[in-house]
């Protein structure tokens, strides 16, 4: 598993959503899940690209959400959007 500290930033997306995951406490796997949701990629393709099951992909989804207190993606990208850059 990747620590959150290690993770690269790539790009403005890629620091909102580790801000994102530093201030709700959201794991390394959860903020991988999260930004791959925000790129807008489906459920089972992240699930392929991360090499983990689908559901284990829904429980990440879940978790994230219960964290964020949110529960839709539109809810997730207007959270992400509100973080600075």
């Amino acid at each position: 598993m990747r620590d959150r500290a290690e993770a690269p930033i790539v790009d403005r997306l890629s620091k909102r959503c580790q801000q994102l995951s530093e201030l709700y406490g959201l794991s390394g796997r959860e903020t991988e899940v999260m930004e791959l949701i925000a790129r807008g990629h489906s459920g089972p393709a992240i699930a392929e690209m991360l090499f983990i099951s689908e559901n284990t992909m829904r429980t990440h989804n879940k978790r994230i959400y219960a964290k964020l207190g949110i529960h839709k993606k539109q809810e997730l990208l207007v959270l992400i959007d509100q973080m600075e850059a």
